[in-house]
């Protein structure tokens, strides 16, 4: 039996074990094992919680290579975030490390995984870079998920992923480049930012109603990916959200969506039609930049705002004369002549609209025109005269670097 001095107590939290034994028992009037308390402590074989402790902190075993039994109260409540992460001491015969009901740690062979039941929740990174699965089934009954819970699981081919889960965390499946199907049953509320991030196979998604926040870059890089239900219930296309999908040709937005955000959509160049619903006030800079193939777009008329290059590199909504003209913004141009006089209508100049025309040698700006943006005549070397009207009130910076 250790004497006090292993154990450093205050006010009920055991904040640290100092001690050398193999076997620990938790002493009397210790209510919380605090964050770290066992950190990459190699030494300690079996641990016992006794009844009145509520609460394990986060990484308190975490790095415990040697533990391999741990004695659990029925007073406990809590296990905090990767309390028992890298004790592969503790994995069963499958190779999961599961304590408490959570899913810490996956350290099998792989191939076709099956989450066991009774595991209610998921741990960070508990597979994280498991490059020899293939396949992974999640019982219902789990309820939660940890961020990069799959990440970088490269030869992740299917998984499904129960109505009892609420959400789909940061970053879970990013960087599985292998992912082809993922069945996500009704009940999941929430992706998380990067859920899906570079997830190169993924050719279709159909993201089920109840689904009412989609993070940021959640699909960014699905390079496969044709086609999207977006349900019901979503408000906001967030930032980077399909950003370099480049095979994505069909989305369907929904009348609940208020704002597309900055580079929704930037870089999906086989996006031929979007019907933005009149819900939609707001649409983020570079939205749709880049959509090369693009074309066809109606403004709805309670359109609040348009940011800057939202439709930049949109060629195919070009006019006779060579102009993306959306909303009263000039966002390029795509025309041949030299000699340019920009039609009447047009309010605002956006970011980098004849940049790199290197043929351009004139342009007329129209009156109306109060907004001249970033970088609008950018390397035109050859451009000698720009004939500027009285309302022009702001013209920034490297407009004619």
């Amino acid at each position: 039996m250790e004497n006090g001095k292993a154990f450093d107590i205050e006010d009920g939290t055991l904040k640290k074990y100092k001690g050398r034994s193999c076997d620990v028992t938790i002493p009397d009037g210790v209510t919380r094992i605090g964050d770290k308390a066992f950190y990459s402590n190699w030494g300690i074989y079996t641990v016992i919680v006794h009844e009145g402790v509520t609460d394990i902190g986060e990484s308190a075993f975490q790095w415990c290579r040697g533990l391999h039994n741990v004695v659990l109260p029925e007073s406990l409540d809590e296990i905090g975030n990767k309390a028992f992460f890298g004790c592969k001491g503790l994995a069963d015969t499958d190779g999961f490390v599961i304590v408490g009901g959570i899913l810490f740690e996956y350290t099998g062979p792989g191939g076709d995984v099956v989450i066991p039941e009774g595991v209610t929740s998921i741990g960070e990174k508990a597979f994280r870079r498991c490059r020899t699965m293939t396949s992974l089934r999640i019982p219902e009954g789990v309820m939660s998920i940890g961020k990069n819970a799959f990440e970088d699981c490269s030869r992740l081919e299917s998984v499904n992923i129960p109505g009892s889960v609420s959400g789909i965390p940061d970053f879970a499946f990013k960087g599985c480049m292998s992912l082809t199907s993922v069945d996500i049953a009704e009940g999941i509320l929430s992706i998380g930012n990067f859920a899906f991030y570079k997830c190169e196979k993924l050719t279709y998604l159909n993201i089920p109603k109840g689904v009412v926040s989609i993070g940021e870059s959640a699909f960014h890089d699905c390079s496969s990916l044709t086609s999207v239900s977006i349900p019901e219930g979503i408000t906001a296309l967030s930032f980077r959200m399909f950003m370099y999908c480049g095979s994505l040709e069909s989305v369907r937005i929904p009348e609940s969506v208020t704002k597309i955000e900055a580079s929704a959509f930037e870089g999906c160049w086989h996006l031929t039609g979007v019907s933005i619903p009149e819900s939609v006030t707001s649409i983020g800079a570079g939205a749709f930049g880049d959509c090369s193939r693009l074309t066809d777009m109606k403004i709805p008329e309670g359109m609040v705002s348009i940011g800057d290059s939202a439709f930049h590199g949109c060629g195919k909504l070009a006019d006779q004369d060579g102009f993306v003209i959306i909303g009263g913004i000039l966002f390029d141009y795509f025309g041949e002549s030299s000699d340019v006089r920009i039609p009447k209508g047009v309010k605002r100049i956006g970011f980098g609209a004849f940049r790199n025309k290197i043929s351009l040698t004139s342009v007329v700006i129209p009156e109306g025109v109060t907004d001249i943006g970033y970088d609008v005549f950018e390397f035109c070397r050859n451009l000698t005269s720009v004939t500027i009207p009285e309302g022009v009130a702001k013209i920034c910076g490297m407009t004619f670097y």
